[in-house]
């Protein structure tokens, strides 16, 4: 199992590596990916996607404890979004924000952005370097939401957290069969969960929640399966990946 870890040395950077070294990953690998910093307009192919090892001048080291099997630092010359979209990975980590005055105006930064709407593998943006205790994950039936789930129940530490499933019942999806699905998947994980069904719009249900239950990670999907799914999902993976004050996993 593989972590690559978008590492562009920001504030936000920070924050994804705390939270990388908070949680526990035995036998897990870890790639920490550095591309050197360019001026980003729309997203080019240009230069060598290629991952190529290096030595960094001041290295981060893993936190002790963390249990990696392995821990690589790889670069490449070319445009971050898209080495870090053809990343192939069990899950990969960026911080909110980048580098400058205006990405932090924005909460996000220009990487973190384009991978949230194509995450490459189950992308968590972390906005906190805390261990991850109580969980809430947000269901509505469609593929992204189950992998989302399916990501979060197979990390290694997802038995010692708190979970709770929310599905928003907003007048066009009932949420039932959705978190009966999830519940069947915790369960057999052996993940300990409770479910609640919430009327009204899946944004607002997610963030209100996140803040009354203090919950250190949102999981949803980043997309759903029909057009009309993929657009509510893919709005609602959008507002919640901007304005939720924990760190968020989402998967296509």
């Amino acid at each position: 199992m593989r972590i690559v870890f978008g590492d562009d040395r920001s504030q936000g950077a920070d924050l994804g590596w705390l939270w990388i070294g908070e949680q526990r990953w035995p036998g897990w690998r870890l790639d920490v990916v550095t591309v050197p910093e360019t001026e980003l307009g729309p997203p080019h192919p240009g230069g060598s996607t290629t991952l190529e090892p290096w030595t960094p001048e001041d290295p981060r080291q893993p936190i002790v404890g963390s249990g990696f099997a392995e821990v690589r630092y790889l670069t490449a010359q070319a445009d971050p979004r898209v080495v870090l979209a053809g990343a192939r990975a069990d899950l990969v980590v960026v911080g909110a924000t980048g580098r400058g005055f205006l990405k932090r105006r924005l909460h996000i930064g220009s990487t973190t952005e384009w991978l949230l709407h194509e995450p490459p593998a189950p992308l968590v943006i972390a906005r906190s370097g805390r261990r991850v205790r109580r969980v809430l994950v947000g269901v509505d039936g469609s593929p992204p939401s189950q992998r989302a789930l399916g990501a979060f129940a197979g990390l290694p530490w997802a038995t010692d957290t708190e979970v709770l499933v929310v599905g928003a019942r907003d007048g066009w999806l009932e949420p039932g069969p959705a978190l009966d699905a999830a519940s069947a998947v915790l369960e057999q994980a052996g993940i300990p969960h409770r479910i609640e069904e919430v009327k009204g719009r899946a944004t607002e249900v997610l963030l209100r929640t996140q803040q009354r239950e203090g919950s250190n990670l949102v999981v949803v999907g980043a997309r759903g399966s029909s057009r009309l799914r993929h657009a509510v999902a893919g709005a609602t993976a959008s507002s919640v990946a901007r304005a939720a004050e924990s760190s968020v996993l989402l998967a296509a």
